[in-house]
């Protein structure tokens, strides 16, 4: 539920204490049900909203799809060669190519 949780690492205490965080984080994430009560539904509002815009959404998904397999297309066809062994490496397929392209338009690349 949450990155600051304790790991297990076989001490019997820190399981137990790495239970407890755990369960703490998750009810913390189950107040915002008793929020939205208090704050107009906006659970309600925000389930509105999508199914308003659904076609939208479903558009935009699309596009973004088609932008994805066209760009890792054209970064498979220029960097097939490219003297750079590493780089040449992280384009050696297609399908690979998609993984590079999707870091590259999430500013993940290495």
């Amino acid at each position: 539920l949450h990155g600051s949780c304790l790991e297990y690492t076989g001490n019997a205490s820190e399981k137990d204490r790495a239970k407890l965080q755990l369960a703490l984080h998750g009810m913390c994430m189950l107040r915002w049900f008793k929020l939205d009560r208090f704050v107009g539904h906006m659970f309600r509002q925000l389930k509105i909203a999508l199914a308003e815009n659904q076609i939208m959404f479903k558009l935009t998904f699309v596009f973004a799809v088609t932008l994805w397999l066209l760009a890792s297309v054209l970064m498979y066809m220029a960097e097939r060669q490219n003297p750079d062994e590493g780089t040449r490496d992280h384009f050696r397929t297609i399908p690979l190519s998609f993984w590079m392209t999707a870091l590259d338009f999430t500013g993940e690349a290495p």
